[in-house]
């Protein structure tokens, strides 16, 4: 109770706020860092308090992420989240996500604090060791979800968390996709700088190859596998996952798909990406998934010329003239955020059939 009246406090007045952020006396951290350090001590202590309590930090987090964004006007970090990383906070959460028999509520709500603060996280070698771990997990749903009986059906929102971090803190770069992200540039050669989409059956060269023409080593080769390796398993995530788990995993792949332009045609020349995709977009399923992975098509496609064949020989056009009236339907049923949300849909739909013609 007290925890609540505290959290309420913070997120309902400014000045407690600020307050509770500035160092008092000696002390390298303020009020508010004291606080989320003693409650974590007790979630450690107390696991059916844990849970509640994360639910308050979860709050006040959104709260400081949301207040920084506005005075720094959108730039830098979060004041909250480093405070908590140079606090070694974070450090203790991930230590904690990976610890074996972590019940999936407490394990979903600690991914959501990491994935408040991962501005501060992203691209930290520790980071990118503690995302390996947890891919590993990732991977195991992604070959047990399309059995007629998955071993682990509580899987699901944990997959769901992990995917969200991953989106959260930019990692593609660093793990998520194994190596597709700004490395790509560089690795990729200057082929994938002047446009050229590498993939599988187009030419694509090893990374070694990029660079003045020199043979591939066994090292390039195996970073060639592992991204594929790591496309499919989130493509087939895309085709097989529960619903909520599958809107996660598209904005996994957009984090990729805008982080470099290396790492964007990696993912518009993969004959996997635009099937996968363009089928969720037109399925009958959940209007965030529809908007989700039309938003990736269109980043795909968006200023990369090699894409536009493909999505004509796949009648991208009529499918989504298919779809279209259930979405307008959408719009005018009356519920705001639904409403709005099919509305961008009918946008994008249109800036996709505009650039196909």
């Amino acid at each position: 109770g007290l925890l609540r009246v505290w959290g309420v406090l913070l997120t309902t007045s400014p000045d407690a706020f600020e307050a509770a952020m500035r160092p008092v006396g000696e002390a390298s951290f303020g009020t508010v860092v004291g606080v989320i350090q003693a409650v974590w001590r007790l979630c450690e202590v107390h696991h059916p308090f844990a849970v509640d309590a994360l639910a308050v930090l979860d709050d006040v987090l959104r709260v400081a992420v949301y207040e920084s964004r506005i005075a720094q006007g959108g730039t830098g970090p979060p004041a909250l989240p480093v405070l908590l990383h140079r606090s070694e906070m974070t450090q203790l959460v991930m230590d904690r996500v990976l610890k074996p028999g972590l019940r999936g509520p407490l394990f979903c709500a600690l991914m959501q604090i990491l994935t408040l603060c991962a501005a501060p996280l992203a691209n930290k070698p520790r980071t990118v060791q503690f995302l390996g771990r947890l891919i590993e997990s990732v991977r195991s749903f992604a070959d047990d979800v399309a059995l007629p009986r998955p071993s682990d059906p509580t899987a699901a929102p944990r997959v769901a968390a992990v995917a969200r971090f991953c989106t959260a803190v930019c990692l593609p770069a660093g793990g998520a996709l194994g190596g597709l992200g700004p490395a790509c540039d560089a690795s990729d050669g200057a082929g994938a700088r002047k446009g050229n989409a590498p993939g599988p059956g187009r030419g694509e060269q090893p990374p070694g190859g990029g660079r003045g023409g020199g043979a591939a080593t066994a090292q390039d080769a195996a970073v060639l596998g592992q991204r594929h390796a790591a496309l499919d398993m989130w493509m087939r995530l895309i085709e097989a996952a529960p619903p909520g788990v599958h809107v996660a995993c598209v904005e996994v792949v957009i984090a990729a798909a805008v982080s470099s332009r290396g790492a964007k045609m990696h993912l518009a020349a993969s004959p996997r990406v635009v099937p996968v995709v363009l089928a969720a977009a037109t399925a009958p399923g959940p209007l965030d998934l529809t908007a989700a992975a039309l938003h990736l098509l269109w980043v795909l496609v968006y200023d990369n010329q090699r894409l536009v064949p493909v999505l004509k020989q796949a009648e991208t056009t009529a499918r989504l003239a298919e779809v279209r009236p259930r979405i307008l339907d959408l719009v005018e049923s009356g519920n705001e955020d639904e409403g709005a949300l099919a509305e961008e849909v009918v946008a994008t739909m249109a800036r996709l059939n505009a650039f196909l013609q």
